[in-house]
């Protein structure tokens, strides 16, 4: 039996994101990402229950990329390897950049 609660499944992506803390930007590497949120990796820890502002490049192709901005929760944080791996879940993303997104998603599944 699958345990993966997820409502939407995941696409496994090689990209950039700027998370935005009330601090610093940082960059990280997302893991993978849905139309409801994404995992990323950093060198540090990122405290999970914080809000987060995001920005996330999208390479649809080698001559197409789009940003997109979203706010999320970090869901988790956990060290594997001597790297953070942490979930975010998207709570606030505009409709044009949940486009994007929508759009992105379905270039990626084949």
């Amino acid at each position: 039996m699958d345990d993966d609660r997820r409502k939407y499944s995941r696409i496994k992506i090689k990209q950039m994101v700027l998370i935005h803390n009330q601090k610093e930007i940082t960059n990280a590497k997302v893991k993978d990402i849905s139309k409801s949120g994404l995992s990323f990796t950093t060198q540090f820890p990122i405290e999970p229950n914080i809000n987060l502002k995001a920005s996330i490049t999208l390479q649809f192709t080698e001559n197409k990329t789009e940003i997109i901005n979203c706010e999320g929760l970090v869901i988790y944080c956990c060290e594997i390897e001597n790297t953070f791996n942490s979930g975010l879940e998207f709570s606030a993303v505009s409709d044009a950049h949940k486009e994007i997104l929508k759009e992105f998603i379905e270039s990626q599944t084949y």
